[in-house]
């Protein structure tokens, strides 16, 4: 059994060429300690190799990063291409109440937490997950390269976050100490595939790290909250059902910011009025949707900048600006400094206090 505990992977060789893991530092520890064991449909696992061997990459090729957004909080990214149907199951031990959010980025594979109902995770749907103090067994089958992520938030650093904010139901409940286990798959709209995807994608380390972990939890937890019924006061408007049509409106605008719809065009699809359309997104959203799609435009622009993978002419494009001298404007109006300046590291004091939250 290869055993995370107090900042430690074991990583014996066990005679296999090991698989890559990114080996927590002391400040990236999971406030959570765990263990993790794997096994083969034929019976051979971790069990048969020595204390502590590495998971052979003839079998699959992993690697796993940890990351810590703060005290309580702990990110976990896993990167696998199995080559065969493998079953790994890991166990934590916590003494508080803890909230897990897992996405499956890429591929699908198949969960089961502590002997409850199996379900099939795929990129169409993320976990919502709430297991009380104990002993926890996260047991996933996967047989196909697949891409995870996943966050688990402590009671305490939950009520902390959340102190003072209407939230759903739910939530509200775990806060109050009054909630049992409950698991939930909600539809993974392409705004909160974003934010899974930029959870595990940053650049930054130290306290720059943790800056902007927070800053795009707080992000997530406000899609979360749509996407969670029962909220713990009245909804804007009283909209209802119309708050599933300026989902939508947003998945269609982020499936193409550089283009995107019309006003004319987004109340055709989703069988509203412009003009009601209008009062339901900006009640929601508290922008209007031409305001919405700028900020859009700039954060996936700023996104592409951390990257840096693009030219700047490229990340013009590709967010809707025709000219460069645009973009650059629209850029330096929102962060403080020019792309140019942001991608070389002269924004790097800008970033924080930029982060919405």
């Amino acid at each position: 059994m290869a055993t995370v505990q107090n900042a430690d992977i074991a990583m014996k060789n066990g005679g296999s060429s090991p698989s890559p893991y990114v080996v927590p530092t002391a400040n990236n520890a999971p406030f959570i300690p765990f263990s993790c064991q794997w096994r083969l449909h034929n019976g051979y696992g971790s069990a048969h190799l020595a204390e502590g061997a590495a998971l052979p990459r003839e079998i699959s090729h992993d690697r796993l990063n940890v990351l810590s957004a703060g005290a309580g909080c702990s990110l976990f990214h896993m990167d696998s291409q199995p080559a065969q149907l493998v079953i790994r199951e890991c166990t934590f031990i916590h003494e508080r109440p803890v909230l897990t959010f897992l996405a499956q980025l890429t591929g699908r594979s198949r969960f089961r937490v502590s002997g409850g109902a199996e379900i099939d995770v795929a990129p169409e749907h993320y976990v919502i997950q709430l297991t009380n103090p104990g002993s926890v067994a996260v047991t996933e089958q996967a047989a196909e390269p697949e891409g995870v992520v996943s966050f688990m938030l402590s009671e305490d650093r939950l009520r902390q976050m959340l102190d003072g904010m209407r939230v759903p139901t739910q939530i509200e409940k775990i806060l109050n100490g009054r909630c049992s286990d409950f698991q939930l798959a909600p539809r993974m709209s392409v705004a909160t595939r974003r934010l899974f995807t930029a959870l595990c994608s940053t650049s930054y380390t130290g306290g720059w790290s943790q800056l902007y972990l927070n800053a795009k939890l707080f992000e997530l937890f406000d899609e979360v909250f749509l996407d969670l019924d029962g909220g713990s006061g009245p909804r804007p408007l009283g909209i209802g059902n119309e708050r599933g049509k300026v989902d939508l409106v947003r998945d269609i605008l982020l499936d193409d910011l550089g283009n995107p719809p019309t006003i004319e065009m987004l109340a055709q699809q989703v069988g509203l009025s412009q003009r009601r359309l209008s009062e339901a997104f900006r009640a929601t959203t508290g922008m209007t949707v031409l305001e919405w799609v700028l900020e859009q435009k700039l954060l996936l622009a700023r996104e592409l900048l951390m990257e840096g993978a693009l030219p700047l002419k490229e990340i013009s494009f590709r967010t809707g600006y025709a000219h460069r001298s645009s973009f650059t404007e629209a850029f330096a109006k929102r962060f403080g400094v020019s792309p140019s300046q942001y991608r070389s590291g002269a924004g790097e004091s800008h970033r924080a206090a930029s982060e919405p939250t």
